[in-house]
């Protein structure tokens, strides 16, 4: 039997990209997906579009408190076995991606959700450079959930599902990541899963201090055990990789926002 997939995409003015995100989507090979997209009251031609495409996709447009919200709304409607969200500004890899992802949940039946490989793209869909995931590893994953996977490389089974924290701005997607990581078994695919759009307004990239500073107190409010001797070696050794990581990421994206790395 083919579980039913949901996918659930937050929208607000984004008529520039949102029929591609529907089509990748419409496009893929494997069939029994809900695409659900969750607008906050668009006023350029993202409506228009939806509605070109009401036979195919769920729908709303309404005030929203923000991204998270929206996505809280969209898995509420959600009738899926699986669960994931993308941006209107991202896309898979593939017309196989779900496909790819559904046989791995059949697969390893003991599994409760996956992630993969990532590659960043600018406005243009122009390659700038992939981000291989590391195989799950709970101790690291815990400390880095944003370090172990990127966003929309991630499938969840609706059984761990939690409703994501709409009190933050940025980071409650890697919150959410953190409860799978501690509180359930990951599985790496070996595989460019998707591809993550860098834009010029981007909110996170043009507000990188506050995001800094919303992740580190989400970090320290939830780190309150004293941790073990073998997982501070692996923080230290995972650290190193990943603020290695990070720092790429950061040089690469301000430098095409044309903005100086300090």
């Amino acid at each position: 039997m083919s579980p039913l997939v949901s996918v659930i995409t937050p929208s607000f003015n984004c008529a520039k990209y949102i029929e591609n995100t529907i089509l990748k989507i419409q496009n893929q090979t494997y069939q029994n997906i809900e695409h659900i997209i969750i607008d906050g009251g668009s006023n350029d031609n993202t409506i228009e579009i939806l509605k070109k495409y009401k036979d195919k996709i769920t729908w709303i447009s309404e005030k929203d408190s923000g991204m998270y919200d929206a996505i809280n709304k969209g898995f509420k409607m959600a009738r899926g076995e699986i669960f994931t969200y993308i941006n209107t500004d991202d896309f898979y890899e593939s017309d196989r991606t779900i496909e790819i992802v559904v046989d791995k949940f059949k697969e390893h039946k003991n599994i409760d959700f996956s992630y993969g490989h990532c590659s960043f793209v600018d406005e243009n869909g122009k390659f700038m450079y992939t981000y291989k995931a590391p195989k799950f590893m709970k101790e690291y994953s815990i400390a880095f959930p944003r370090g172990t996977f990127a966003q929309p490389t991630c499938f969840w089974r609706r059984k761990v599902h939690t409703s994501f924290d709409d009190n933050l701005q940025y980071v409650a997607d890697a919150k959410f990541f953190r409860h799978l990581c501690k509180n359930y078994t990951g599985f790496r695919i070996n595989e460019i899963i998707a591809n993550f759009t860098i834009r010029a307004d981007c909110i996170s990239f043009e507000n990188l201090e506050e995001l800094k500073k919303e992740a580190d107190h989400v970090y320290k409010f939830e780190n309150t055990k004293k941790p073990k001797f073998r997982f501070i070696l692996i923080d230290i050794f995972y650290r190193m990789i990943f603020l290695n990581f990070r720092t790429n990421i950061k040089r690469k994206t301000l430098q095409f926002l044309g903005k100086p790395y300090l």
